[in-house]
């Protein structure tokens, strides 16, 4: 799915005349163009925008997962 997006969101930028995409997709700006953030499944809540994945998980803790 995210594959996907990212697909749409690239197409979508070229359309737009966007200049130097791979870079706007490498830093995660295509999330703004699709509006694609998934849904934390244990909360239900949105994720944040400047979420990139805890960088260390305590033992016993899960990590956040998200579905689109």
């Amino acid at each position: 799915m995210r594959k996907f997006l990212r697909n749409m969101a690239k197409a979508k930028m070229k359309e737009m005349g966007y200049s130097k995409i791979n870079k706007r997709m490498d830093r995660g700006r295509w999330r703004e163009i699709v509006g694609a953030y998934p849904v934390n499944l244990f909360t239900g809540k949105k994720m944040s925008m400047n979420f990139r994945g805890r960088k260390k998980n305590k033992p016993g803790s899960y990590s956040s997962l998200f579905a689109y």
